[in-house]
């Protein structure tokens, strides 16, 4: 038999790593494979092939497949074992232990995770989701409202102002703020950003969100924010109570959200063009007397 039909292809195989991170990817790759080379009987012990040199040769090539794919210490753990299948038994129940406290430890540093002030809030939610993708190939899913929690929590304080806004959008529309939605406000909004001069001749390096490379469609619309909270009860249509929600205002007094409905306004569209009506959801509040002073 020549060497090219009797050696193991193993270029596409994963090396197993001794944290056991991908562990539950490696178990499912290593069966495939015998069983694509013809080798399942190797790894199960079923010794029923017609002549013990071939058998033997199936042998060595389940040991030299393992063995290209695992590190040194692990194979010091295993080499003693006389059958490919002694091997992948102890193999299996070396990772299943070591699996859980791997697992356990890289969804706490998940949990505790901050961003710095000096780093780059791009890098800091890219290792996030690098570390959610490992505990689910570790067999560990993170739902998405856990997922956002863990990152609102990460962020600086300087992005509470944009998480709170947040936060009252989603009371308003029933629904929970996902983490992609939360990813994508962190990662476009420049914390500390300078104010540069609206003149031709100011000569600065390119920031706008196009030159920074994102690929999120906008759209900018001149509402008249400071008036999506209002205080005329008899202008709303479709009107209801809510569950009060608490707002601080910037110098310091509190009032609260109490009712919501549609609100007829006109939405501006250019020079020269005729507004356009719409009935916008807004909120009315009622300040908190005890508050005031």
């Amino acid at each position: 038999m020549s060497s090219s039909t009797s050696t193991i292809k193993l270029l596409n195989l994963p090396r197993l790593k001794d944290n056991g991170t991908n562990y539950i990817l490696y178990k499912e790759w290593i069966p495939n494979v015998a069983i694509s080379k013809g080798l399942r009987r190797v790894l199960k012990v079923e010794k029923q092939l017609t002549l013990q040199d071939a058998y033997d040769q199936k042998e060595a090539q389940v040991h030299e497949m393992m063995y290209e794919t695992i590190s040194t210490s692990t194979f010091m753990q295993i080499k003693n074992k006389l059958s490919a299948a002694a091997m992948w038994k102890k193999l299996t129940s070396i990772f299943k232990e070591k699996g859980i406290s791997t697992q356990e430890n890289l969804l706490n540093k998940l949990q505790n995770q901050h961003c710095p002030d000096d780093r780059d809030i791009r890098i800091h939610l890219t290792n996030m989701s690098r570390m959610r993708e490992e505990l689910a190939a570790m067999g560990k899913s993170i739902s998405d409202d856990s997922y956002a929690t863990y990152i609102r929590t990460s962020l600086l304080t300087s992005y509470r102002p944009t998480l709170e806004t947040l936060n009252i959008a989603s009371q308003m529309i029933g629904k929970p703020v996902s983490s992609s939605l939360l990813i994508q406000f962190a990662a476009i909004l420049e914390v500390d950003t300078p104010v540069l001069k609206c003149t031709s001749d100011f000569q600065a390096q390119a920031q706008a969100l196009a030159a920074l490379g994102n690929d999120m469609i906008c759209e900018i619309v001149d509402t008249g924010a400071s008036n999506h909270f209002t205080g005329y009860h008899e202008r709303f249509k479709n009107f209801t109570a809510i569950k009060p929600i608490p707002i601080k205002a910037a110098d310091g007094r509190t009032f609260s959200m109490m009712d919501k409905g549609d609100y007829p306004t006109q939405l501006p569209m250019g020079p020269n063009q005729k507004p356009m009506p719409i009935d916008e959801p807004r909120l009315l509040w009622q300040w908190q007397h005890q508050n005031l002073e």
